[in-house]
């Protein structure tokens, strides 16, 4: 066969099960490779290729049974040496041995360690984590209960998308109920529906001329839908929807090495197919979408049938997966969102602080998500069982011994078997070989740590943060597992190095974005957190943060995760609004409904500057740079936008309770409140001048008026004395309301009023029998009018 030929490079997961794929559908691989094999020169780039093709073609014949010993012949080369197995693939190392079969040279001996590819995220399957043959039948332990929820959403869904025909429907479910099951039963209903269409249409109208006429467009079953899931789900997806649908349609999976399939898919003349892809590859499913289009059509690509976006929740997480929400990004007639939480609205996280992804948290209209047409809250799925409570575990060491020690101790207590170390990366490798290999010795193999490079598993017992700065969405992409009951399961758990503060920090952010109970929770804390300028104690953290750290906890460990999460995601708003609260509950004086004694600018509480901070709201308010929800928050509160307007709010409030204490309306220019010092006389002498000088602007003016004459209008009768002749009093009384209705102009323009009434009714020129009576009544009112206060 020539010279020894050099060790191969190994062969990535991914690139083998293509090649497996195009060797079941007779596209790839021939016998004859192995032949030339033999005698090819030196030449290692085209050895290699020939070497991997007859090594694919030795894997296939040897799945295939007997038949490949029947066509090979190779004596001390039984299937059993190709790597003892009848998996899909097995490893780069079980390729070269094949490879090596065929030229007669020895197997080499590969690193596995080799295979992880470049991308951390993109990790081969370690030697102990190997998938197993996968069984001809594939179910998720699922109560009655969670069947019945899992019918009831899949009605209301195929009920919006195929009989309403909704262009966006939304379907809210905690994560680990629903997930996957409902989506693929969603698409199995959709595909029927649109089957049975065609089959009325043909049988309406049997000639496909007829059928044209009628505005049907073609003759076969066209339908195309997309499947996008976080990718710790995408291995049990595409285990579940060969199983159930590939008899149906084709299923293919979102792949860098199968874009040509991939384009194919999306092509308007394609055979039924659904495609799966994770969030990652709203892009690439975006540009395949384009160019499967024609030239002419490819502003406007052809859009696909449907489109199921599973924990739709992280797609308002912001940043790259927020495409998958652009309607621009891609085209689908129909869209689906399965959601544990509210989607339109403010986005989740929207009450944290800053620091989020660029233009997040972004508002979105509720068309854009179209009606909720199933709803099923946490609390009730807890209470039902449909799902497992999650809770943070504090370890308190970072060392591998006594991590592993504390995890012995952790499965001894809550029984926990499986761990699955997060984010998945060459770091989280050499982590989880570590742990796993020290656990089963502790545990004696009850209890395992996985990277879950390999064939994903259903449901996980605790998810394990490894990185020093993670992903909180990818933290939140592994609840659908770890939420997901089983027998025997209480919680799933969610560990953390206690001095890692970034991993306690992804945690709860991971939590908020999963529900929103938690992230008005951690709002709630802020608040706190500002009335007691401490951090909060046990009995202080609110309800549904305590739940949410493990029960079996120390109390410090408690108060330390609850106050990194307070700190590092509360927004400090919430923090100095709390402050105001207190600071106004402490300088609180009685008010009239309409404004409480607000902070000045000299004003501290536990020494924050709050009149400070009130100053640099008000600002912010008048930019227009406070969210309409802040401004609400503080009317609330009585806090106005305009500092004059505050100090004529409290004035009048003042007015208002002397006029109602004294019985009188008449205010000393000294006179100030005993009771919290306001200086009401120099109040209204300002509020005079103001209007002496045209400045009183007419609202003011009115709430002055109404003041004053909260008092007068209770003694008009005794002030005012009308004559006894009817004819006279009724005279005098109208001149009264004439009066009292510009009381309070301006002093010119009362003295104009007064000299017309007495140019009027004076004897000399009016011929009234009642005009001495009429004078005499205006000269009893005339310094009240003119010159009373």
């Amino acid at each position: 066969a020539g010279p020894t030929p050099q060790p191969l490079q190994p062969l990535q997961p991914l690139r083998a099960r293509r090649w497996w794929r195009r060797l079941e559908k007779g596209r790839g691989g021939d016998i004859e490779l192995c032949n030339a094999a033999a005698e090819v020169g030196t030449s290692s780039a085209v050895l290699r290729r020939l070497l991997l093709g007859a090594a694919f073609v030795l894997v296939a014949l040897h799945l295939e049974g007997s038949a490949g010993q029947r066509a090979w012949q190779l004596p001390g080369h039984a299937p059993n040496a190709l790597g003892g197995s009848s998996a899909r693939w097995r490893s780069a190392r079980c390729l070269d041995r094949a490879a090596a079969a065929v030229v007669g040279c020895r197997a080499v001996d590969m690193d596995i360690a080799a295979a992880v590819d470049e991308d951390e995220d993109e990790v081969a399957p370690a030697a102990d984590e190997q998938p197993s043959e996968r069984s001809s039948s594939f179910s998720i332990f699922a109560p009655e209960r969670t069947k019945e929820v899992w019918n009831d959403a899949v009605e209301a869904a195929l009920k919006s998308v195929v009989d309403d025909r909704a262009i966006a429907t939304t379907i809210l479910l905690p994560s680990g109920v629903g997930d996957v099951v409902v989506g693929l039963r969603v698409v199995l209903g959709a595909f029927e529906a649109a089957a049975s269409e065609l089959a009325r249409a043909v049988a309406a109208a049997p000639n496909s001329k007829d059928r044209k006429r009628a505005g049907w467009k073609q003759d076969e079953l066209r339908f195309r839908a997309l499947v996008v899931l976080p990718r710790p789900l995408l291995e049990l997806a595409e285990r579940m929807y060969e199983e159930q649908l590939g008899d149906k349609m084709r299923v293919v999976v979102c792949n860098m090495n199968r874009r040509k399939e991939l384009v194919d898919a999306f092509r308007r003349d394609s055979e039924p197919v659904v495609i799966l892809a994770k969030y990652e590859d709203m892009t690439m499913l975006s540009l395949a979408q384009i160019q499967a289009s024609p030239d002419e059509e490819r502003k406007n690509p052809d859009p696909i049938e449907l489109l199921v976006m599973e924990s739709a929740q992280i797609v308002r997480a912001g940043g790259y997966r927020a495409d998958g929400v652009a309607d621009l990004s891609f085209g689908a007639s129909r869209r689906l969102y399965i959601s544990s939480r509210r989607l339109s609205g403010k986005a989740p996280g929207a009450l944290l602080g800053p620091g989020q992804d660029p233009l997040y948290p972004v508002e979105e209209r509720e068309q854009k998500f179209g009606q909720e047409v199933f709803r099923l809250t946490h609390e009730k799925a807890n209470a039902e069982g449909l799902k497992v409570p999650l809770q943070m575990v504090s370890m308190q060491s970072a060392n591998a011994t006594t991590v592993a020690l504390e995890l012995a101790a952790l499965h001894r207590e809550t029984g926990l078997r499986s761990i699955q170390v997060v984010p998945v990366s060459k770091l989280a490798r050499k982590v989880a070989e570590a742990l796993d290999l020290l656990l089963r010795k502790l545990t004696n193999g009850a209890c395992t740590v996985t990277t879950g490079g390999g064939s994903e598993a259903a449901d996980l017992d605790a998810i394990l943060i490894v990185s020093q700065n993670p992903d909180y969405a990818k933290v939140a992409e592994e609840f659908p597992r770890l939420s997901r009951i089983k027998p025997g399961k209480k919680y799933g758990y969610i560990l953390a190095i206690a001095q890692a503060r970034k991993q306690i920090v992804s945690a709860w952010r991971a939590l908020a974005i999963e529900d929103g109970a938690v992230e008005e929770a951690i709002q709630t804390g802020a608040l706190e957190w500002g009335k007691k300028d401490h951090r909060l104690k046990l009995e202080e953290i609110p309800k549904t943060m305590r739940q949410l750290v493990w029960e079996g906890s120390q109390r410090d460990k408690v108060e330390l995760a609850v106050a990194r999460g307070i700190e590092d995601l509360g927004d400090p708003w919430d923090v100095w609004f709390g402050r105001l609260e207190e600071w106004i509950e402490h300088n609180h004086r009685e008010s009239i409904r309409i404004i409480t004694k607000q902070p000045q600018k000299s004003d501290r509480y536990c020494g924050h500057a709050i009149g400070e901070w009130i100053i640099i709201q008000r600002r912010a308010w008048t930019t227009g740079q406070l969210s309409p929800e802040k401004v609400q928050r503080l009317l609330a509160m009585g806090i106005v936008e305009d500092k004059h307007a505050e100090d004529f709010a409290r004035g009048l409030v003042e007015l208002r309770r002397f006029v109602r204490e004294k019985q009188t309306n008449e205010v000393p220019f000294t006179y100030y409140n005993p009771d919290n010092g306001y200086q009401l006389g120099s109040f209204v002498v300002a509020q005079k001048k103001k209007q002496l000088r045209g400045k009183l602007s007419k609202e003011h003016y009115k709430a002055l008026q109404e003041a004053f004459l909260s008092f007068r209008q209770t003694v008009s009768a005794v002030f005012f004395k009308h004559p006894e002749d009817p004819e006279a009093a009724e005279l005098t009384r109208s001149i009264e309301a004439l009066l009292r209705s510009t009381r309070y102009a301006l002093q010119a323009e009362r003295r104009r009023q007064f000299r017309k009434l007495v140019l009027t009714h004076h004897p000399d020129v009016s011929k009234d029998p009642n005009a001495d009576t009429t004078m005499r009544f205006l000269g009893s009112v005339k310094a009240w009018y003119l010159d009373g206060d």
